[in-house]
């Protein structure tokens, strides 16, 4: 038997077998920082296997080590994962594939919104303290009205006026709705996973509230309505863009304009006060110059 053949060292040499030649380019990577640091890193992998690079690192002087071309993409302190998840970056083995059922929770963490296999799913941030009960509320309301429009656009029987009170109510099968994980300590989430377009619509709506909110007087919101456009994804031709699109417009343009004009307040006060935010890209018309005095 060889001593130098160990399991220990068995799993460091596939370890390295999976980080240079099996691992492709666009393949994301999950690091956990220390246990003292207490975050874990997502990033993607920017180069092919094909290409070697080695660096040096002040811990081990001018030894030059092999590495891979990475890009992070976001973090999360641990405390926020799934106890799943966090045992997989603990384990014995420093590099080896995630379980499929724990993609969804990282790639929330570096896409935020993002659609996998038959997922959608999206996450509102809270990136302050402040969050408060009636935060909760507006996001259920706008979850479940989120989940009644896009049963309504695919089965096509939307309404041209939308009545909030209605849609909360509304009877809707249940693939309709969200599953939810919540952490609304600072910083928190809201998270919507969802077989249907529903996560994609809560995050459009919410950044579309907090943008007109923010930007405009309650006045100017209604001239507003028609000239915003929200962003969901990078992929400018995904085939979830133009049904999220519509339902954004739909509830904005068929809903009482006095409504629209109380959620934005609510959803702006959110924003200030909480650090609301659902990580989409808002473009619109010109917000108004404060009157000269």
């Amino acid at each position: 038997m060889d001593a130098r053949n160990t399991i220990a060292r068995g799993l460091l040499r596939q370890s390295v077998i999976n980080m240079f030649e099996h691992a492709r380019k666009d393949d994301l990577v999950v690091a956990p920082a220390t246990v003292s640091d207490g975050l874990m890193y997502v990033g993607v992998l920017t180069e092919p296997p094909a290409v070697r690079r080695f660096v040096t690192v002040e811990r081990y002087g001018a030894t030059r080590i092999p590495a891979r071309g990475i890009e992070w993409l976001g973090s999360i302190s641990e405390h926020k994962l799934s106890i799943p998840l966090i045992s997989s970056l603990r384990h014995q083995n420093p590099f080896s594939l995630l379980e499929r059922s724990l993609f969804p929770e990282v790639l929330s963490v570096a896409y935020t919104n993002f659609v996998f296999g038959d997922r959608h799913c999206c996450t509102i941030f809270n990136e302050a303290d402040d969050y408060l009960d009636r935060d909760a509320a507006l996001l259920g309301l706008i979850s479940q009205v989120s989940g009644a429009l896009a049963f309504a656009i695919e089965t096509k029987a939307a309404s041209d006026n939308v009545d909030l009170v209605s849609l909360f109510l509304a009877s809707i099968p249940i693939e309709y709705s969200c599953s939810q994980s919540v952490d609304i300590h600072s910083a928190g989430f809201n998270r919507y996973i969802s077989s249907k377009l529903t996560p994609l619509m809560v995050a459009s709506i919410v950044g579309a509230l907090i943008y007109l909110g923010s930007n405009f007087p309650p006045e100017a919101i209604a001239g507003q309505l028609k000239e915003i456009s929200v962003v969901n994804s990078p992929a400018a031709d995904h085939d979830c863009i133009p049904p999220v699109s519509e339902a954004t417009k739909r509830f904005l343009q068929t809903t009482p304009i006095e409504e629209v004009q109380r959620m934005c307040i609510l959803a702006r006060d959110a924003h200030a006060r909480a650090g609301l935010k659902p990580g989409v890209a808002v473009k619109g018309g010109k917000a108004p110059r404060p009157e000269k005095r």
